[in-house]
């Protein structure tokens, strides 16, 4: 995949951590510290772009390390009997077909999209409910901060499940397609 690729899939998951690292910031210290008029004109997100960059390396690593950890096993074992035979089936394509491994390319960048925006909704359910909940929001009533936490609980649940759901169907299919390519190329 090329470089920008790469560079716009990190952006996004860290576009997501900044919005609930901003968030959980908010729920403690309140909202008077920010430059509103810098945020208004937008120009705040040009300064900012390089650390939301880097966010989103550090999330896409500790996302990643959890869900190998944790899932990754369970969904190559109806394709591939072990670890080791997943790995020769990728290197096999990346160093024979670069069709293949540009449609490899570009599932994984799919699975790796739905991985980390599963995190960053968990992130973002959890950071905006305590913003809503604590003293520092701008909602003052609490009728107003109920249905606003109904919304964002029902929002954010709703995406993580369609993104794990997602990553999961798609880490599904990748194995299935790279054992198929890895039979045709033997």
């Amino acid at each position: 995949m090329p470089v920008a690729g790469y560079v716009i899939e990190l952006i996004t998951a860290g576009a997501g951590a900044s919005l609930w690292i901003v968030l959980l910031i908010l729920a403690f210290t309140g909202h008077g510290w920010l430059p509103l008029d810098a945020i208004k004109q937008g120009g705040i997100f040009v300064l900012l772009s390089p650390f939301i960059y880097v966010i989103g390396a550090v999330i896409d690593r500790l996302v990643d390390n959890f869900f190998d950890r944790v899932f990754k096993e369970n969904f190559q074992s109806p394709s591939f009997l072990t670890r080791e035979g997943y790995f020769r089936a990728r290197t096999r394509i990346y160093l024979k077909s670069d069709a293949l491994r540009g449609l490899l390319e570009y599932g994984k960048m799919r699975i790796r999209l739905c991985r980390t925006w599963t995190f960053n909704s968990i992130g973002i359910l959890i950071a905006a409910d305590l913003w809503l909940l604590l003293p520092n929001t701008p909602l003052r009533h609490w009728p107003d901060r109920l249905g606003a936490i109904a919304a964002v609980t029902i929002g954010m649940s709703l995406s993580a499940w369609l993104s794990f759901r997602a990553w999961k169907i798609l880490s599904i299919k990748e194995a299935e397609f790279m054992a198929r390519m890895d039979e045709e190329l033997k």
